[in-house]
């Protein structure tokens, strides 16, 4: 419990979470606050904040976890969500990602980390 608080307190907002609920049950939920990571070699793509501004008018203001930079096996299919989100079905390595305060809960109580962790995200 002393982990999850310590946590709690270093997350720092990179902005909110907009889009519609996936759930029916949160649709009068608010915008979420959400905490942008990177790794500490990640290389931010062109126009990064205005297409990270876009993407969080778009992802699900009850999500837990999106990533934005990984990579993948070429045959493995990524589902369209919407314009800007698309659902990978297989990861490799994680540059970055967006997550979420519920997010960052759900990892804790889900730990201790077993195997590469960017596979266990």
């Amino acid at each position: 419990d002393g982990y999850e608080q310590k946590v709690i307190r270093m997350f720092k907002i990179s902005g909110f979470a907009r889009g519609p609920a996936l759930l029916h049950k949160n649709t009068d939920m608010e915008p979420a606050p959400v905490c942008v990571v990177l790794e500490d070699d990640a290389v931010l793509a062109d126009r990064f904040a205005e297409r990270l501004s876009s993407l969080l008018e778009e992802l699900p203001r009850d999500f837990h976890f999106c990533s934005l930079g990984y990579s993948r096996p070429k045959t493995a299919p990524i589902v369209d969500f919407s314009s800007q989100l698309g659902i990978p079905s297989c990861l490799w390595y994680l540059t970055g990602y967006v997550l979420s305060l519920e997010g960052a809960r759900h990892l804790i109580q889900s730990l201790p980390v077993t195997g590469p962790v960017d596979s266990w995200m």
